[in-house]
């Protein structure tokens, strides 16, 4: 079903030469009248890999890059309709793009892209293995293992760095055939690979205490194919759409295995800890996706018109199950119930819309949607292993849970009018009910209905304002939080327990997406254009969550923003465009604490209730300023941009609680930018660009946390951004 990565690489090449020699192939057979550019430029960017890691252009200081555009129109009274483009952009960096188009206007068209995308790693990534990027990582021979990080002398000394940069590779396809006045084909294949190696954390142990932790360099190698057809046919007061999707993903590393760095402690298996005692995890699983869906419009009689939408989508994963654990000295009595997971998910959707003109001033709109989410994954019972560390427990134990495979119904009823004023202003109004059915969930059903106004003025003739409002209340059923406990847990255990224990979120917990809620928004603005060059935009927005039935859980959640920009047009002269922007979130959030060995005690104790308020903010102003003919031939472009962020947390205990106060968070971004382009003659440009960036970041959950700073935990070592780095590109462009 998938092509290895060997035969994908040379599909990929051989595409890309045959890509290559067609502009080539046009152009001999065509006349003289194509147009072609190339640019030429060379690049220089500081040495900084923190800052490489957003703006890469390959692995030196100075680089080089080349671009190319060559295009073939016809004339518009030659008769001639056949047409082609070609273009490369950033050759030579590692993002890089080449696209190709043949056509002919009215009947089909042919196209071509190749891109390459780099996203560089982390700038000082380190690892305790040998041989990170496999996918079975071995310790040094001489490893010093401990119980913790603090007796690992090989943690106090160099080690391994990674090279954890991922290359993501893309070949896309794209034929359009017109086959007489009513009918039109569409057919498009996508073949990625994304290759290279990213950090992962693996955990050995088996309760709330005892586990052990390490960052894994886990190897990437994925490929992703997606092939979409479509046919369209169009008469006049109708229109037809029918297609189908697949998309196919392949992972070749099925799992992947680490040696053990800590000693066993107590709770595990002596053979789980060092040195005979590996971890391992399932890597992303192949899996397919496939899709059919049809959809119409229709224009009826009396101005009125009907559209309909029907899709149906199925989702299979397969993958071979790996084994309970990799450690083959753990006992394992009971086997897997089944090979892989075979898991399948059905969905349909059916959308119906009507809009119909009641007069020449109201409007009505009336939509229908109806999805099913079908979960027919088959329900076993598993006896996992914790953290590859424990011989497997019986059915009778916490360990052994039936998978949940959760469906939804969802159905919603909406209609609107909307009324016009005048010719520049116009108020509507609307309605939503909404009803989603829920399998295995804390709540089996919720309601909700959502009210809507807007209005939308032209009070001057340079003048434009609008003003949104609505309001959304969100009824669930009873909310049973042991809902999922009692599916999942074998009847067995779940009669071992004592009756106030019988869950594993408290009681009073509400998920926020399933919880009694009421949301107000209101969104309105103005855009002013005092004069034929100058123009002015107000923005303002708010969103206010309330779940006040929760107990604990999401409480409050606020957001709001105001934008406004400024532009100043001088046809022959300048252009100066500024933009800035304000937004915060507030969230307050409830808990109670409690523990596992004491949660009929704990879990009743408002002493061990904890509060936490956030508050992030977000600031942004921009400027972008164009100056023409500063000289003869002569532009000048100067670009500023800064953005501040920041998160403060609040955390508020019981008496029998203590909470360390979160440091606060944020960063900055600045950028500075200027662009001098100068005509040297017809066919030739001159342009030379400077950059410099600072940024700025503070985050406590990287910050000063050496690879050894966890005792439980052996880390990355990384730590958040914060660098000062200019750029520089000259480049030549001439035409032909």
């Amino acid at each position: 079903m998938y092509a290895t990565h060997n035969n994908a690489a040379r599909l990929a090449g051989l595409a890309l030469m045959s890509a290559s020699l067609l502009p080539a192939a046009v152009i001999a057979n065509e006349d003289n009248s194509a147009g072609m550019a190339i640019e030429f430029a060379l690049g220089y960017i500081d040495d900084n890999p923190a800052y490489r890691q957003y703006f890469d252009h390959g692995a030196q200081e100075i680089y080089p890059m080349f671009n190319f555009g060559a295009e073939k129109t016809p004339i518009w009274d030659s008769g001639e309709s056949r047409y082609w483009s070609a273009s490369g952009q950033y050759l030579g960096t590692d993002y890089r793009e080449l696209s190709f188009t043949i056509g002919d206007y009215g009947h089909q068209q042919f196209d071509f892209t190749y891109t390459q995308i780099t996203k560089s790693g982390l700038s000082n990534a380190k690892t305790i293995f040998i041989n990170p990027g496999s996918n079975s990582l071995a310790l040094p021979t001489d490893w010093t293992a401990a119980t913790t990080t603090a007796g690992m002398s090989g943690l106090s000394g160099p080690l391994r760095e990674v090279d954890d940069t991922l290359r993501r590779r893309r070949i896309q396809l794209n034929y359009t055939i017109k086959a007489n006045n009513h009918w039109s084909f569409d057919i498009s294949f996508k073949h990625e690979n994304k290759d290279g190696t990213l950090f992962k954390y693996g955990v050995i142990g088996n309760t709330g205490g005892n586990p052990r932790g390490v960052a894994l360099p886990s190897p990437v190698n994925f490929e992703f194919n997606d092939i979409s057809l479509r046919a369209d046919y169009t008469a006049s007061h109708y229109h037809w759409q029918f297609g189908y999707d697949l998309s196919l993903f392949n992972n070749d590393n099925s799992s992947l295995s680490w040696d053990n760095p800590f000693l066993a402690i107590n709770g595990w298996n002596s053979a789980a800890g060092y040195a005979s005692g590996r971890g391992a995890i399932a890597q992303e699983p192949d899996n397919l996706y496939q899709q059919w869906y049809a959809n119409g419009f229709f224009l009826l009689p009396g101005g009125a018109s009907l559209s309909s939408t029907l899709h149906y989508a199925i989702l299979k994963q397969d993958e071979a199950f790996q084994p309970y654990s990799v450690n083959p000295a753990l006992s394992v009595a009971t086997p897997l119930p089944r090979d892989s997971l075979d898991g399948q998910i059905n969905i349909s959707r059916l959308v119906l819309g009507y809009r119909q003109h009641l007069n020449k001033r109201l409007l009505l709109r009336v939509n229908g949607r109806y999805e099913e989410r079908d979960n027919t994954t088959p329900q076993n019972l598993y006896i996992y292993i914790g953290g590859d560390s424990q011989d497997q427990d019986s059915a009778a134990s916490s360990r052994a849970r039936y998978n949940l495979p959760h469906s939804y119904r969802e159905t919603q009823l909406a209609a609107a009018l909307r009324y016009r004023l005048g010719k520049a202003s116009s108020v509507s109004a609307g309605v939503k009910h909404n009803i989603v059915e829920r399998d295995y969930s804390e709540t089996s059903s919720s309601r909700e209905n959502i009210g809507h106004m807007a209005f939308k003025s032209r009070p001057a003739k340079r003048v434009q304002a609008y003003l949104r409002v609505s309001k959304e209340v969100r009824k669930p059923s009873a909310y049973r939080g042991d809902t999922p406990y009692l599916n999942s847990h074998t009847p067995a255990y779940v009669a071992g327990e004592p009756a106030d224990e019988r869950f594993e979120n408290h009681p009073l917990l509400r998920k926020y997406n399933q919880a009694q809620r009421q949301r107000q928004k209101m969104a309105t603005g103005l855009n002013w254009t005092p004069t034929d060059y100058t123009n002015v935009g107000l923005a303002f927005n708010i969103a206010q969550d309330d779940y006040r039935k929760s107990v604990f859980g999401l409480k409050k959640a606020d957001v709001r923003g105001v934008h406004v920009d400024f532009s100043l047009v001088s046809t022959d002269r300048a252009q100066w465009n500024n933009y800035a922007s304000y937004e915060q979130y507030k969230t307050q959030q409830n808990g109670r604490s409690f523990r596992g060995n004491a949660i009929a005690t704990q879990s009743i104790d408002p002493t061990r209730n904890w509060q936490q308020r956030s508050e992030d903010q977000v600031k942004t102003f921009g400027s972008d300023l164009q100056l023409l003919n500063i000289m003869t031939n002569t532009d000048l472009n100067i670009g500023y941009l800064i953005a501040f962020s920041s998160s403060d947390f609040t955390t508020t205990t019981g008496s029998s609680l203590t909470a360390m106060a979160v440091p606060k968070q944020g960063d900055k971004l600045q950028r500075i930018s200027a662009v001098l382009s100068h005509r040297y003659t017809k066919q030739l440009d001159i342009s030379l660009n400077l950059a410099h960036q600072t940024y700025r970041a503070h985050d406590f959950s990287y910050d000063g946390v050496e690879v050894n700073t966890m005792t439980n935990v052996i880390a990355i070592g990384n730590s958040s951004p914060d660098y000062s780095a200019a750029e520089l590109l000259l480049a030549l462009k001439y035409r032909f």
